[in-house]
């Protein structure tokens, strides 16, 4: 095999000679500064991310010009008005419903995709690791309904812009709480190999 060969690997390590093959359009000195700059693992989680993202936004987009003209939502919206005090409106939910349904799809893509391509296995069983993902991604939603619903709504960016603000911010917060608080005994034990 070429030495000079780029191949794709599923090792989680951070050695800078393993590398993505969405990596090697890269010219050799920024792919550098990438890989030591931020870490292979940061690399890869933006391309998992970005995977994901993808197919949230598909999700978002579809759902929300599905769901704004169901009656439904208006009856919903009022009902939360007279429960809550709270004046919203069909697209408002609407927009809520499809950035919900989005989200969580993206997440379990980014849960699959991450497990095989960032992350050395937990050390946890499968449904207890997918539960402490899931949690960080209950934070990670809770930001990008606010921050994606205050944007849309109250400052009236456009619904891609906001999204788009929102998914910068969950990155960081996705890739640091799962490598700390999920991935960080089995990166302490491998590393002590």
């Amino acid at each position: 095999m070429d030495s000079n060969a780029k191949t794709f690997s599923t090792d989680a390590s951070d050695e800078p000679a393993v590398y993505s093959p969405w990596l090697a359009i890269c010219p050799g000195p920024l792919r550098t500064l990438i890989l030591y700059a931020c870490g292979i693992r940061v690399v890869r989680f933006l391309f998992v991310s970005t995977v994901s993202t993808l197919v949230d936004y598909a999700i978002l987009f579809i759902l929300n010009a599905c769901l704004a003209g169901w009656a439904f939502l208006a009856v919903v919206a009022s009902d939360v008005h007279r429960m809550f005090g709270i004046s919203v409106n069909s697209l408002t939910i609407a927009t809520f419903l499809a950035v919900a349904a989005g989200y969580l799809i993206g997440t379990l893509v980014n849960f699959v995709m991450a497990r095989r391509i960032v992350f050395h296995p937990s050390g946890y069983h499968t449904h207890i690791e997918f539960v402490l993902v899931a949690i960080v991604a209950a934070v990670g939603f809770a930001l990008t309904e606010w921050i994606t619903l205050a944007l849309n709504t109250h400052q009236h960016w456009n619904l891609l812009l906001a999204k788009t603000a929102a998914v910068v911010i969950v990155f960081f917060w996705n890739f640091f709480a799962r490598r700390l608080l999920i991935y960080r005994t089995t990166e302490v034990a491998s590393s002590e190999q």
